[in-house]
Protein backbone atom coordinates (compact mmCIF):
# COMPACT_ATOMS: atom_id res chain seq x y z
CA UNK A 1 0.00 0.00 0.00
CA UNK A 2 1.45 3.76 -1.10
CA UNK A 3 0.77 6.31 1.12
CA UNK A 4 -0.38 9.15 -0.33
CA UNK A 5 -0.34 13.04 1.10
CA UNK A 6 -2.20 15.94 -0.27
CA UNK A 7 -3.07 19.26 0.86
CA UNK A 8 -6.51 20.35 0.27
CA UNK A 9 -7.35 23.84 0.29
CA UNK A 10 -11.21 25.39 0.26
CA UNK A 11 -11.35 28.98 -0.25
CA UNK A 12 -14.79 29.29 -0.97
CA UNK A 13 -18.21 27.32 0.39
CA UNK A 14 -21.28 28.17 0.06
CA UNK A 15 -23.62 29.17 2.88
CA UNK A 16 -27.16 27.93 1.55
CA UNK A 17 -25.30 24.67 -0.77
CA UNK A 18 -22.92 23.00 1.31
CA UNK A 19 -21.85 20.90 -1.76
CA UNK A 20 -20.34 24.05 -3.69
CA UNK A 21 -17.24 24.56 -2.31
CA UNK A 22 -14.29 25.34 -4.32
CA UNK A 23 -10.44 25.27 -3.90
CA UNK A 24 -7.04 23.52 -4.84
CA UNK A 25 -5.58 20.10 -4.17
CA UNK A 26 -1.60 19.55 -4.22
CA UNK A 27 -0.26 16.43 -4.52
CA UNK A 28 2.94 16.55 -2.22
CA UNK A 29 6.07 15.12 -4.31
CA UNK A 30 4.32 16.17 -7.27
CA UNK A 31 4.62 19.08 -9.64
CA UNK A 32 1.67 21.34 -10.27
CA UNK A 33 -1.68 21.73 -8.60
CA UNK A 34 -5.48 21.15 -9.52
CA UNK A 35 -8.45 23.08 -9.31
CA UNK A 36 -12.13 22.05 -7.67
CA UNK A 37 -15.52 23.60 -8.11
CA UNK A 38 -17.41 21.02 -5.94
CA UNK A 39 -17.35 18.30 -3.75
CA UNK A 40 -17.49 15.92 -6.72
CA UNK A 41 -14.47 17.26 -8.55
CA UNK A 42 -12.63 16.97 -5.54
CA UNK A 43 -13.13 13.16 -5.35
CA UNK A 44 -12.48 12.58 -9.34
CA UNK A 45 -9.15 14.53 -8.50
CA UNK A 46 -8.35 12.38 -5.38
CA UNK A 47 -9.23 9.37 -7.44
CA UNK A 48 -7.69 10.28 -10.71
CA UNK A 49 -4.19 8.61 -11.60
CA UNK A 50 -2.83 12.22 -12.77
CA UNK A 51 -2.74 13.04 -8.71
CA UNK A 52 -1.32 9.53 -7.47
CA UNK A 53 2.41 9.41 -9.56
CA UNK A 54 3.77 6.83 -7.05
CA UNK A 55 0.88 4.27 -8.41
CA UNK A 56 2.49 4.64 -11.81
CA UNK A 57 5.91 4.09 -10.09
CA UNK A 58 3.96 1.07 -7.89
CA UNK A 59 2.87 -0.34 -11.36
CA UNK A 60 5.83 -0.17 -13.34
CA UNK A 61 4.03 1.64 -16.53
CA UNK A 62 3.79 5.04 -17.12
CA UNK A 63 0.31 6.97 -18.01
CA UNK A 64 -0.96 6.51 -21.86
Amino acid sequence: MVTENYIVRIYRRDEVDSEKASGIVEDIGAKGKRVFKNFDELLVILRSPETRPSAREEDGGETP
